[in-house]
């Protein structure tokens, strides 16, 4: 959901990524990874707040967090982008491509980054 230049991850009904969620911090710099429709990495996201409650959940271990849009990828990373580098065969992108949330290396969070440029 974007508001206002913000967007909110919510409505995660994973355990695994819940998890994913509740380590991130504010100032944490992640991918937006899309795995509806086209899968592709659209940009990067600045984490702006703290794991809470999400709004649309019944039960406080389900979790939203809230970031900011700091960079668009045009084109997208798309996954096939991704399956042609050997040093990403291992990347949860790949290996859990339907995982909303995923923790990603260092590593394989450069690369990506390098295929954007």
């Amino acid at each position: 959901m974007l508001l206002r230049n913000r967007f909110r991850l919510q409505g995660i009904r994973n355990a695994e990524a819940a998890r994913n969620i509740g380590r991130m911090k504010p100032g944490d710099i992640t991918l937006f990874y899309n795995n509806v429709g086209q899968c592709a990495v659209h940009g990067l996201l600045e984490i702006s707040t703290k794991p809470y409650t999400g709004p649309t959940a019944n039960e406080s271990r389900w979790t939203a967090i809230d970031a900011i849009p700091i960079k668009t990828f045009d084109p997208p990373v798309t996954l096939e982008a991704f399956k042609s580098i050997p040093a990403l065969e291992n990347c949860p992108l790949l290996t859990r491509p339907r995982l909303s949330v995923a923790e990603i290396s260092q590593e394989h969070f450069h690369t990506a980054i390098g295929l954007a440029e």
